[in-house]
């Protein structure tokens, strides 16, 4: 099991424990059971990518999801943005 503490309460993440994982400003992401990306933000779990095995970090609130080169997928403040 995966569990992060947020405001004094526990949070199930995941039923397994993921491969990568990284934390940063209370956000939580990590890799999924599909190999891609999901993040813990405002108590809840979304899925950011089911790209399999991309890279990704944390910086700030910020989750950067590498696609290919030169395209990322942002996760900042519960909102998804694709360049």
């Amino acid at each position: 099991m995966f569990y992060a503490y947020y405001k004094n309460k526990k949070y199930e993440l995941a039923n397994y424990i993921p491969t990568d994982y990284k934390i940063r400003n209370g956000i939580v992401a990590f890799r999924n059971l599909n190999g891609g990306v999901s993040v813990f933000y405002d108590e809840k779990v979304e899925i950011v990518s089911n790209l399999t095995n991309a890279e990704f970090e944390v910086n700030g609130n910020t989750v950067k999801v590498k696609v290919n080169r030169g395209n990322y997928i942002f996760f900042k403040n519960g909102e998804t943005y694709r360049f």
